[in-house]
């Protein structure tokens, strides 16, 4: 079997060769590094050159027209940071990144990028010789937390922001599906495709139950990977709902396709609510069941139009198999709501294996943006991708180790010492949102503070970091905030008490001990007893 996974890489040194050893000499004084004997020497790029190449990277990979090759690349007097064309629409980026994680305000960059666009777009068009007419501008941003206020003021001057999460989930796909992910990564940034086709028209049953009806027909792999696409997680819109592509799963079911496997049972699509799907029914001689029609079913030929609910795996696995013309069963919903797509998501995975709770916990904050449990979901992922805990929290969307926190225990603990509630006295109870940032940029200076504490030998990797460890240090931060100490410096009352204790008994102990909720709050009050708290 060919194993096409796709490879991504993009530059983090820059490279340059010594002429002679008095050259090299000079620059290894300027922190270039090279191997023994070796003339080309090495030097690693900043922060934000990273990020840009990362990002056109992403556009050079997805085969874009017209994609930037280099920081510093000007239209006419605007610089373009990323980019790239495809049939008349072009994708301007513009990257903003933060030297320590942290909040940032970019009002006054989507302000400028408003006030410059139809010159920018004029410029683009001349520097490449163009007439692309429409134009996305887009800000991408790395180690930002953007501010609610910012991302509407965004929304409403039709800017995109894409934060690095975003970038990050395109560039796992893209792995996985290759350059025909780019047609949903369009999708996502509104920028509707159609195939070079007339509507595909096919023999179907319209089955109607209750108030909803369904399409089931057959379908090739070949054409049904055309119109099909997985969540758009990596976006968190509050519709996504579906699990994410799993590279060594693809893998399992190419190579069962290849050595002659095929599938009985359905894939599950509904269609984008603004794509006109039509059944046109006919009379046949066949006694049907009440509710069930036959006719012809026409699919308008748009890329990315229908979603996946269930059988993502099956589909993307003839990717990389000379199978493709396989009929599948297909079972097609049109102009499902969110809820009823989440619904028919969990009862499909409920009735047949349970879901992971990272997952669930994952989801919530697509599927219940507005309640605590999906404001805590955002500020865990939130956390996983910035600040002390970057890249130490398993989140199923993101990856990441799994030897340390996951996003369910994290998001259990926060939700069940209630820090939403207690983190504010003057924030309205129900501004989930409010609070649950009030509660990220708390919790970060706190775990920072609890961190660099470093009370003794594997005080961070096998407690803190930790899930049992974790949650016995976020009981001791609702005690903090029970006490009103709310203040960074504050943190260090419990600096002695915590040193004093595991004094007296190693860590691995204390985290074998804590393996139960009670346990945990035992330990927790034996620190408090030794504090003045």
């Amino acid at each position: 079997m060919a194993k096409n996974l796709y490879a991504f890489s993009y530059e983090k040194k820059e490279k340059r060769h010594a002429k002679n050893k008095k050259e090299l000499k000079s620059l290894k004084a300027k922190d270039w590094k090279s191997k023994k004997g070796s003339f080309v020497v090495t030097k690693s790029l900043l922060k934000w050159q990273q990020y840009e190449n990362k990002v056109r990277a992403l556009f050079t990979s997805l085969n874009f027209e017209d994609t930037i090759k280099r920081s510093y690349y000007y239209a006419g007097k605007y610089q373009i940071d990323a980019g790239g064309g495809e049939d008349e629409t072009y994708i301007y980026v513009d990257c903003v990144v933060k030297g320590e994680p942290g909040g940032k305000n970019i009002k006054s960059k989507i302000k400028s990028l408003t006030a410059d666009r139809k010159e920018i777009a004029d410029e683009i068009n001349n520097k490449f010789g163009k007439t692309y007419k429409n134009f996305i501008f887009a800000i991408s941003t790395q180690d930002i937390n953007v501010r609610p206020a910012d991302a509407k003021y965004a929304k409403a001057k039709n800017t995109v922001i894409l934060k690095e999460s975003q970038i990050d989930y395109y560039i796992h796909h893209y792995k996985l599906i290759g350059p025909a992910f780019k047609y949903q990564f369009l999708r996502d940034l509104g920028v509707p495709i159609c195939l070079d086709l007339k509507s595909i028209d096919l023999p179907a049953f319209e089955v109607q139950t209750g108030q909803r009806a369904f399409y089931a027909f057959l379908m090739e792999a070949e054409e049904l990977l055309k119109f099909a696409y997985v969540l758009r997680a990596g976006t968190e819109k509050k519709e996504a709902y579906q699990r994410l592509l799993s590279k060594a799963k693809l893998e399992s079911v190419s190579k069962f396709i290849d050595e002659g496997g095929f599938f009985v049972n359905n894939i599950i699509i509904t269609f984008d609510p603004e794509i006109d799907v039509k059944f046109v029914p006919k009379k046949v001689d066949l006694k049907l069941h009440k509710g069930v029609r036959i006719g012809t079913l026409s699919i308008p030929p748009t890329y990315s139009s229908a979603w996946i609910i269930d059988g993502q795996h099956r589909l993307y696995g003839y990717l990389n198999t000379n199978k493709k013309h396989h009929l599948l069963n297909v079972v097609a919903f049109k102009k499902l709501d969110e809820n009823e797509q989440a619904k028919l998501f969990v009862d499909i995975n409920t009735n047949a294996k349970k879901v992971d709770t990272n997952l669930l916990w994952d989801l919530n904050s697509d599927i219940k943006p507005n309640t605590e449990v999906g404001n805590i979901s955002r500020l865990v992922k939130e956390m996983s991708r910035s600040g002390p805990l970057k890249n130490k929290i398993f989140v199923p969307r993101y990856g990441g180790p799994k030897n340390y926190l996951n996003i369910a225990n994290v998001s259990k603990s926060i939700k069940d010492q209630k820090l939403l509630s207690l983190i504010s006295s003057t924030l309205p109870q129900k501004d989930y949102s409010g609070r649950a940032n009030l509660c990220e940029e708390r919790l970060n200076a706190y775990i920072k503070k609890i961190l660099e504490f470093d009370i003794k030998k594997g005080w961070k990797e096998d407690f803190v970091l930790t899930n049992n460890g974790f949650n016995i240090i976020v009981r001791l931060f609702r005690k903090m905030l029970d006490s009103g100490r709310i203040k960074t410096s504050d943190y260090n009352i419990l600096e002695r008490p915590l040193r004093k204790y595991f004094s007296k008994q190693t860590i691995r102990a204390v985290r074998r001990r804590a393996s139960s909720e009670g346990e945990r709050g035992e330990i927790t009050k034996e620190i408090l007893a030794l504090t003045k708290l």
